[in-house]
């Protein structure tokens, strides 16, 4: 009497139970050599198309079988031969059904079929890859890259298969996989013939190199495959990579260079070691080529392994999501970390991003590693002293761990007894913004910590209400220049909240609480010349009027370049010119215009959209027309710009411009709009012109009742609101609907008059 194996087991429990991938979930890396194992797979198989099942079910028991196949050690074994003759027939009758009935991601899911037909060595795989690779949906399957690496290995199909899937690089949701799989194979010298060298595949390796956006794998991987194409192909396209804007792929390609006998490219990549945004990248490419010899010795020192963990969490997408162009160390220590104290190693690194369209000034901030890495935006890092740093990180690595819980104060009257925290101080006109709860983890001598803005002898400031440790933050010790990065503009201030991580970041890690932070202040000036600003700008307008359909999408469309540097460019244009500013503003935003009508139909749908130049500038432009007495040319632009914006946004611009114009019907028709299109219209400030209108034009009544329904409905929302953050919004737009009432009605209330009702809800 023989006794059952456990996958035999398995497999008979999960055809009685009707859950096969539940009862095999356990073997997945059970090593299958006996033939009876085999026979059990293959026995059932062919049970489960005999049974009438759910398309679900079947489909997950065929699945769940079908990845033991991968278990077989070897194709000696009694295993291989019986799933060969008796399973491969099974599986192949199994795919060829479910693909023509298949959906989309059931397309994609057949593809590990294909790998497991591909691992026997069926012949019967060749054809069915080259179908599945012109479907748009199995062409996306993540196990296209599962293929690709086993035919890398020295598939004896390999160069067959690559060469028939090269009639698939006009697919371009395939096409990236195909080249990555067959540079794979080709570093592994198991591929002669790549399946890029063709017309078809140098134009698309060419397009590749020649993109700069920020989603640059696609090019790496063009300038990986340049060895392996066809002269004068391959130095066309190795000056187009080498020349890249992309760090990562000038690396790439200088690797190629290597590897094509240069002996200068070794040279560039030996230098790209040195910078630790791409020593990896470049240390690796060395190794490939067997010259490990030329990694410079300071790649192994530990400053060097802390420049390139930080900045390979600044490349992080929810970060920079690129390279900065320079690192540097500028305070190094050993802290006791809260909660528990222990020794950690900090660094403070300074680190500088340039703008890679030579407009804007260069990113200068200070972040934080050590454990983890901190990326400090808007705090003007690099005019603060490293300890105010070390302890703004300290305090708020405790707030993202739940030890202090921050809160924004709608209702100073509620702290007020906090102020006698600081009765010695002569303050006058105290406020408190902000107040801290101290967990008891962090054995802070204080439970609850505010912060207040006030005057001291005649200058603003902040002060810390912390029983004995209260101190004062005069406001001419803290950066107050407008530090620009990733496109934004910070407000010309100090976050308030700052102020008091400081404060009890410098308690919890024992730091002194004075310091002399003047002396770590300076001037901040441009680090671009008027001359520059104005050549780089006039250069992406000619791009995006010339350039390729992609790039004049990238320029035309959403939050560009174009948009962003707008008004630095009229300020530099009208100074060199000695122009009026609101003329050029009035001709460069006319040429915009110009551009946009001269493009296709569906860049022109995309440049009118709601973050576009011609959409966030709009209001500005109409400003502008009127400053300069031309009333009826910003009628004109009005009247041209309804037919593209119907919608909630456009209803919104449209209804504004009139009102700025002076056409109340037009602005009443636009606004009104508003409030027909959606229910929530108490969220719109839009609104509030709506209602200054109809008092001018006789409809007061109808004012007044739109302002109370506004205020009533943001009432209601504050009450019956669990999110902390959301009672902030709703009380913030109750707070400017009451002003407009105020304003409108003076004198009169209305049943939620006042603010000290809700107050207590925020």
């Amino acid at each position: 009497m023989f006794s059952s194996s456990a996958l035999q087991t398995a497999i008979k429990n999960g055809l009685r139970n009707g859950d096969m991938p539940e009862s095999l979930r356990q073997l997945q890396d059970y090593p299958v050599h006996t033939a009876a194992d085999a026979r059990a797979i293959c026995r059932a198989l062919r049970e489960l198309s005999n049974r009438k099942l759910s398309e679900k079910v079947y489909v997950q028991a065929v699945l769940a079988l079908s990845e033991i196949f991968q278990n077989v050690d070897g194709h000696d074994t009694p295993a291989f031969r019986v799933l060969y003759k008796n399973g491969l027939p099974e599986l192949l009758r199994f795919y060829d059904r479910r693909r023509e009935h298949a959906d989309g991601s059931e397309l994609r899911e057949l593809v590990f079929f294909l790998r497991i037909l591909l691992l026997y060595g069926a012949p019967e795989a060749v054809d069915r890859l080259l179908i599945a690779s012109r479907c748009e949906n199995a062409s996306r399957s993540y196990y296209w890259t599962k293929i690709f690496e086993l035919l890398a290995k020295g598939h004896p199909d390999g160069e067959e298969i690559f060469s028939a899937l090269s009639s698939s690089i006009s697919n371009e949701s395939f096409a990236d996989t195909l080249l990555n799989g067959a540079n794979l194979a080709a570093l592994q010298s198991n591929l002669i013939v790549h399946p890029f060298d063709s017309a078809a595949g140098h134009q698309f390796l060419q397009e590749a190199l020649e993109k700069s956006t920020p989603f640059y794998s696609t090019a790496i991987s063009a300038a990986r495959a340049i060895p392996f194409v066809s002269n004068p192909t391959s130095n066309h396209l190795l000056s187009i990579g080498l020349e890249h804007p992309i760090g990562h792929v000038q690396a790439a390609a200088a690797s190629s260079a290597a590897r094509m006998g240069s002996q200068p490219a070794l040279k560039w990549l030996v230098r790209f070691c040195q910078n630790p945004s791409y020593s990896k990248l470049a240390r690796n490419y060395l190794v490939e080529l067997n010259r490990q010899e030329l990694i410079p010795i300071e790649c192994s020192l530990e400053s060097f392994a802390i420049l390139e963990q930080f900045s390979a969490a600044l490349q992080n997408h929810r970060e920079l999501g690129r390279a900065p162009d320079s690192l540097a160390v500028v305070d190094k220590r050993e802290l006791q970390w809260p909660p528990d104290c222990s020794t950690r190693k900090i660094w403070l690194i300074q680190y500088v991003v340039k703008d890679p369209n030579g407009i804007g000034d260069d990113e200068i901030e200070i972040g934080l590693h050590g454990g983890v890495s901190w990326r400090t935006v808007g705090y003007e890092s690099k005019q603060r002293p490293p300890e105010d740093l070390y302890a703004f990180h300290c305090s708020s690595d405790a707030l993202q761990s739940g030890l202090i819980k921050e809160i924004e104060v709608f209702d100073p009257d509620e702290y007020e007894s906090m102020l006698g925290h600081c009765k010695e101080m002569p303050l006058i006109e105290v406020v408190v913004t902000y107040v801290a709860i101290m967990s008891d983890a962090l054995n802070y001598p204080a439970k609850l910590v505010a912060l207040a803005t006030g005057q001291l002898e005649g200058e603003k400031g902040w002060v810390v209400l912390d029983g004995p440790r209260t101190t004062w933050f005069p406001e001419s010790e803290q950066p107050k220049s407008p530090q620009v990065y990733s496109g934004f503009v910070h407000p010309n201030d100090t976050y308030d909240s700052m102020i008091l991580r400081i404060h009890i970041g410098r308690q919890l890690l024992g730091f002194s609480p004075t310091e002399d932070r003047k002396r770590y202040l300076c001037s901040i000036t441009s680090t671009k010349d008027r001359k520059q600003i104005i050549t780089a700008y006039q250069r992406l307008m000619s791009e995006a009027s010339t350039g390729s359909l992609e790039r004049r999408n990238e320029l035309l469309c959403g939050r560009s370049p174009l948009t962003k540097h707008f008004k630095r460019y009229i300020d530099a244009l009208s100074t060199e010119r000695q122009t009026p500013y609101g003329e050029t503003f009035i001709a460069v935003y006319s040429d915009f215009a110009t551009i946009v009508e001269n493009s296709s139909e569906d860049v022109q749908i995309k440049a009118y959209s709601r973050l576009s130049l011609l959409a966030d500038l709009f209001l500005d432009f109409i400003d502008e027309l009127l400053k300069a007495n031309q009333k009826d040319e910003a009628a004109k632009w009005i009247k041209s710009f309804e037919k593209k914006w119907n919608s909630l946004f456009g209803y919104s611009v449209l209804g504004l411009a009139w009102f700025r114009c002076g056409n109340l019907v037009a602005a009443e028709q636009e606004l009104i709009k508003i409030c027909d299109d959606i229910d929530d219209y108490c969220h719109r400030d839009e609104v509030g012109t709506l209602a200054a209108i109809w008092c001018q034009v006789g409809k007061s009544i109808r004012a007044r009742e739109l302002l109370a329904d506004c205020l009533g409905r943001l009432h209601d929302m504050i009450v019956a609101s669990q999110e902390e953050w959301d009672k902030k919004v709703y009380f913030l737009q109750y707070k400017q609907f009451r002003s407009v009432f105020r304003q409108l009605f003076p004198g009169e209330d209305v049943k939620w008059g006042r603010e000290s009702e809700i107050k207590r809800f925020v």
